[in-house]
């Protein structure tokens, strides 16, 4: 089972980075503090075993609409249904305080595992971003979308 805690920026660095952010990971830890200041971001660290495992949060672009970012790591793989649960809780908690009409989310377009576990989140595909991660790399952009009344 995964706790949910506060986001400090040096969660970042205690975490063993799943090789898929290999390209992406120092950029990140270098925004962590920005991350952990800034009044639209919507972050969380997540542990197992009383050690930060994964870290992920929503930046706010505008009312309803927001981009989210995850690092995980390795050790994630060993629990995958009890991340994809508490992933899954966040997530609905989030759209649901927030009001959020869409969600969007990247992963490198050669990363199978992260297209499959977007789309079991309710994330659609909506297209490539051609060379659009840190490291050139062409990504999927997914979006979460729920209709809200008025």
């Amino acid at each position: 089972m995964f706790e949910v805690g506060t986001f400090l920026a040096e969660h970042l660095h205690e975490i063993d980075p799943h090789p898929i952010y290999a390209g992406s990971i120092s950029l990140l830890k270098s925004q962590g503090k920005a991350i952990q200041c800034l009044h639209n971001s919507h972050a969380v660290s997540l542990y197992m075993d009383g050690k930060v495992e994964a870290c992920l949060g929503l930046m706010m672009l505008w009312d309803g609409n927001a981009d989210v970012w995850t690092v995980t790591s390795k050790k994630v793989q060993n629990s995958p249904v009890a991340f994809h649960r508490t992933v899954l809780r966040l997530l609905n908690s989030y759209q649901d305080g927030l009001k959020l009409r869409r969600i969007s989310a990247g992963t490198p377009s050669n990363f199978v595992d992260g297209c499959k576990w977007l789309e079991t989140l309710g994330f659609v595909k909506e297209g490539k971003m051609i060379k659009y991660g840190p490291d050139g790399q062409d990504w999927w952009l997914y979006a979460r979308l729920k209709e809200w009344e008025l």
